[in-house]
């Protein structure tokens, strides 16, 4: 059975300009947000979501649960609170029983607390419910835009390891593949022949429906996304994650795509985050039918 839990963005740190359109945890920090990152590791059932007032118009058209409020239901039901500064699914989360806290001992922020739907309520409320707190010593929550960076390794290995367990096809006859590392191709995805995929330093993963155009290079740990395009003779390096509908060309290493942005020529990209409906360089850029102006 699913966890019930509510994912929080407390506000806290500096992470501008990652969290202006967004909570913080529907930051692309690897692969996956950290949403998708904490629910996929814990077996968790999202009931609701906690943002700061100024970001819950915008995350009620990004979520699909309740924003600010605690749905209904049995008030001693334990639900799982997260905050969504954690990018890392870390073992005393789950370990934590009912009625206590988790707090990082450098701040004093709560990383997460396991309460009754009672609890929840008076805390949202601005009331303080009885806690027992555990600290804990190492420094677990982002504190500023480019934290992510320091995470990154760890969160591309938990996000590939994931994605391997879906369904894989065999890179087309003329696709070069180098390393023991895995490589994992969706079967809706089109690799051309003349690709290599070199997964000798970390695993590669090409999710559906992406594109990876003839003669490019793509070195793991890395991962496309669905619906990407890897554009014609692209060095794609190691700890690189495009998001979802993004076309990508030259050499890109180090760097998250959050989703639905282009850099569709040469040059070099490094150790970069880059939101959406971003276009660096020139080219003409579609937008899905639905957000064409009338």
């Amino acid at each position: 059975m699913p966890t019930p839990a509510i994912l929080f963005d407390d506000a806290k740190g500096h992470l501008s300009p990652l969290t202006d359109l967004r909570p913080s945890f529907l930051v692309r920090t690897g692969a996956m947000t950290t949403a998708e990152r904490l629910i996929a590791a814990f077996d968790l059932e999202p009931i609701a979501a906690v943002v700061p007032n100024d970001l819950a118009e915008l995350a009620a058209e990004q979520i699909n649960a309740p924003i600010n409020q605690v749905p209904a239901g049995d008030d001693a039901d334990p639900i799982l609170l997260i905050n969504g500064r954690c990018t890392l699914p870390i073992d005393a989360i789950s370990a934590l029983e009912p009625g206590h806290a988790l707090l990082e001992q450098s701040t004093d922020d709560m990383i997460a607390a396991r309460l009754t739907r009672a609890d929840v309520r008076r805390l949202l409320s601005g009331d303080q419910p009885d806690l027992r707190t555990i600290e804990i010593e190492n420094a677990v929550l982002a504190a500023r835009p480019w934290d992510w960076a320091k995470t990154l390794p760890t969160a591309l290995d938990i996000d590939l390891k994931h994605f391997m367990k879906g369904p894989s096809a065999q890179p087309h006859v003329g696709v070069t593949t180098l390393g023991d590392h895995p490589i994992h191709v969706h079967p809706s995805a089109d690799v051309s022949p003349t690709v290599v995929l070199d997964a000798s330093s970390g695993p590669i993963v090409i999710d559906e429906n992406a594109t990876v155009r003839p003669q490019s290079i793509i070195k793991g740990p890395a991962y496309i996304g669905p619906g990407s395009t890897v554009l014609d003779q692209s060095l794609i390096k190691e700890k690189t994650a495009i998001g979802p509908v993004c076309k990508v060309a030259g050499e890109i290493s180090g760097t998250v795509f959050q989703g639905y942005a282009n850099k569709a020529h040469a040059g070099h990209l490094g150790d970069s985050w880059v939101g959406e409906w971003v276009n660096l360089g020139a080219d003409e850029f579609e937008p899905p039918q639905h957000l064409h102006h009338h």
